[in-house]
């Protein structure tokens, strides 16, 4: 056997939703799509909340948040993203609030809030 045939069956694989033995990395049938699909709009996800909450966020004037809650929204999108889950609202420290949801369009849809209050009082 040559090299090259020897290569060939290292990367042989089985896709997980159809079965089919390829050769190629990518199988083509609707289930391996659609995880594609899935971990893409996970991805985008991902890059929202990193945007809204992430160090990069005070270029829109907030403050970030700690990494244990942005790890726990990523997971949250997870499991929206493969309807498991149709939403989660997280209070963070400082009247932060979070809230990832599924649209009836099926997007994932992530939402920053911030409840900030002020009040003075002026003698008489």
């Amino acid at each position: 056997m040559s090299d090259k045939e020897n290569k060939k069956i290292n990367f042989e694989g089985v896709c997980p939703f159809c079965g089919q033995v390829s050769l190629d990395e990518e199988c083509n049938c609707d289930g391996a799509q659609r995880e594609r699909k899935i971990q893409s709009q996970i991805q985008r996800a991902t890059d929202t909340i990193y945007e809204l909450f992430g160090p990069d966020c005070t270029e829109n004037g907030y403050a970030p948040v700690a990494d244990e809650s942005i790890k726990l929204m990523r997971e949250i999108v997870e499991q929206v993203a493969y309807w498991k889950m149709y939403s989660a609202s997280l209070h963070i420290a400082n009247g932060i609030k979070a809230k990832i949801s599924r649209t009836a369009s099926g997007k994932i849809k992530i939402e920053r809030s911030e409840t900030k209050k002020q009040s003075l009082e002026v003698e008489d």
